[in-house]
């Protein structure tokens, strides 16, 4: 399973959200604080235990790049079951 996340820094925070769940941001102190809390978010979102929670797909043949391209500093990543590997820098 991948989940694929959007993060960057504001400010000094780190800031990001998954980007089947745009909906739902997080933050962290730092990137392994944002990721800890990212995954967090993930369980909490995909557990059903919240109700109205919304999840956009994505076509095949869109770039997953094209939703992080206008955030500053931004970076894109997957997280793989839970562990987290980069596969594209902006």
């Amino acid at each position: 399973m991948q989940v694929s996340i959007i993060y960057w820094e504001e400010d000094g925070d780190w800031l990001g959200y998954l980007q089947e769940y745009p909906d739902y941001w997080t933050q962290g102190e730092t990137l392994d604080d944002l990721r800890e809390h990212l995954k967090d978010l993930y369980k909490d979102v995909t557990s059903g235990q919240i109700p109205g929670i919304r999840k956009v797909g994505h076509s095949q043949g869109v770039g997953d790049l094209a939703v992080a391209r206008n955030l500053k500093g931004a970076g894109y990543v997957s997280m793989d079951g839970f562990q987290i590997v980069q596969t594209q820098g902006l």
